[in-house]
């Protein structure tokens, strides 16, 4: 366990490791970042590193070891509407179907530490929404081209479907999506985005119009019905997986193929299936890695509880011995998955995993982070670690005055 001291409002705060290799190479990078800090520093070595060391990552997708998960394809929205005696034609039914995969696999050619920034629960569409507060986070965030993002579940109220302004609160979604789509790897389809109420018509509101002789009516204005899933996946340009999907990540230098580096597999969650606690919010994951999942993979994120991390072990999992399991946050000022009578905030967000790169599976290493703050430093200093060891100078920098 690393115990890190109080400095100014930040207060004491201890981390806990599962083996004794987890817990060394987080503590030199910690000394490495108190130490770059302390001289004023940090910026200017994170500014050499990315100009010197690399700019940004190169992720390609794999489709040999990608695979479509067809039963879970929207229905395709009807071509035409007929409300009122009117007949309207519906022009979202010629979208292109997306299919969510159910495995999805990219190659990450990179020397740095990428995160893999876990968000849900933004609510966009409830009173209590949090689309502004992720907005301000979500472009901090995407300043660094190293971190990488993942949207999973109830990032649209439950209700939006039937909201009269739907189409602007899916597009609210959408364009959050597309302002960092280069850095997304997947959206997730989930409870919000499968209700059945995108599926009909609805009305929105009423204008007025002159008709052919010059008489001023008043008519009904109404939304056709969408595939939301869809629809934001082909206007923002990024994948979509389901419940318990997996995305592999294989993370490492360019010039080594996949069978080389280490392969971070992580499986995602919409609900926990009856297992979620509010007091141990780990504990729905561990049941769904325990019951649910066949292949273990090296993480499990998601859920509809609190906030938190836990790294168990299992000596029969063939990726790592040590498995994460992480539940995000929220960023709606009240979480609603507990029941209207249980209606209270929600836990803190920002959490993410930070993957190490490595020419070898022997390099396979990952860092669960549980708040903003949090995420923000082990990913720095992580960073500084790899960066000026690359660059040879970290010696120089601990012994600089």
């Amino acid at each position: 366990m690393i115990v890190r001291p109080s400095a100014g409002r930040r207060p004491e705060t201890t981390y806990p490791f599962a083996s004794l290799e987890h817990g060394e190479v987080a503590l030199e990078a910690m000394k490495l970042f108190h130490r770059v800090e302390a001289q004023g520093m940090k910026e200017e070595l994170l500014e050499k590193i990315h100009n010197k060391v690399e700019k940004e990552p190169k992720i390609y997708y794999e489709k040999a070891t990608s695979r479509l998960g067809g039963i879970h394809t929207e229905e395709r929205p009807v071509s035409k509407v007929t409300v009122g005696g009117e007949t309207f034609r519906n022009p979202y039914s010629q979208m292109e179907m997306k299919a969510p995969y159910d495995t999805l696999s990219y190659d990450v050619k990179t020397r740095l530490p990428i995160a893999l920034h876990l968000i849900q629960n933004a609510r966009i569409g409830a009173s209590s929404e949090g689309i502004k507060d992720l907005s301000l986070y979500v472009n901090k965030v995407s300043e660094n081209p190293h971190s990488l993002f993942v949207f999973l579940r109830n990032m649209l109220d439950k209700e939006s479907g039937k909201s009269m302004e739907r189409r602007e609160i899916l597009d609210s979604y959408t364009n959050l999506v597309s302002l960092v789509g280069g850095q997304t790897l997947a959206v997730m389809m989930d409870e919000s985005l499968r209700d059945p109420s995108w599926k009909k018509t609805i009305k929105v509101g009423v204008e007025e119009y002159e008709d052919d002789n010059g008489v001023w009516r008043i008519r009904n204005l109404y939304s056709p019905p969408i595939a939301p899933a869809s629809y934001l996946a082909n206007v923002a340009e990024v994948p979509l997986i389901h419940h318990l999907s997996m995305i592999k990540l294989s993370v490492g230098p360019a010039g080594f193929s996949l069978k080389e580096k280490p392969m971070y597999i992580g499986a995602f969650a919409d609900k926990l299936e009856g297992y979620g606690s509010q007091s141990k919010p780990e504990w729905g994951l561990q049941r769904l890695y325990d019951l649910q999942i066949h292949e273990k993979p090296g993480y499990v994120a998601g859920g509809q509880m609190g906030a938190g991390i836990m790294t168990i072990f299992d000596g029969g999992n063939s990726e790592t011995n040590y498995p994460h399991l992480i539940a995000p946050g929220w960023w709606s000022n009240s979480m609603d998955s507990a029941g209207k009578g249980n209606v209270k905030p929600g836990a803190e967000p920002g959490q993410a995993i930070i993957f190490m790169p490595s020419k070898n599976k022997k390099g396979y290493m990952s860092f669960p982070t549980v708040n903003e703050r949090d995420t923000e430093d082990m990913h720095d200093a992580l960073k500084l670690l790899e960066g000026l060891n690359i660059l040879g100078i970290k010696e120089r920098v601990m012994k600089k005055r």
